[in-house]
């Protein structure tokens, strides 16, 4: 019985070990630092992969992201509203293709609570 316990943990931290390397970005990826008001992401061009949001559990979270270094520019997500539950806290969007900008990243975000939020890119 101890020795199905003890290869039933060993699994277990296996599974835990190969799921936590699954998000890992990989090496050419970058990740912005946690943003949690609207902010210029990026200032030269590249590509989006990527937008993982964390709400606060309450308050819908609403996005839009534009191809500049300001709230002004072409708008790649024009109006992007992320819903939220106490259950259902974070919420990610890919891209694939990923989605080009030539100018930078400015992102602009608007709720009634708190959120945070990562971007996952690469520069050109």
């Amino acid at each position: 019985m101890k020795r199905l316990f003890s290869i039933l943990i060993i699994g277990f931290m296996l599974m835990f070990i190969q799921s936590a390397q699954a998000f890992q970005p990989e090496e050419w990826m970058v990740v912005s630092s946690v943003q949690t008001d609207s902010a210029s992401i990026a200032t030269v061009p590249g590509f989006l992969y990527s937008i993982w949001i964390q709400t606060d559990g309450t308050n819908a979270v609403t996005l839009s992201v534009y191809d500049n270094t300001e709230e002004a520019g072409t708008a790649v997500i024009a109006s992007w509203v992320i819903p939220t539950s106490a259950s259902n806290r974070n919420t990610t969007v890919s891209f694939n293709p990923p989605i080009p900008y030539n100018t930078g990243l400015y992102i602009v975000g608007a709720s009634a609570g708190t959120y945070s939020y990562y971007v996952f890119m690469r520069r050109q």
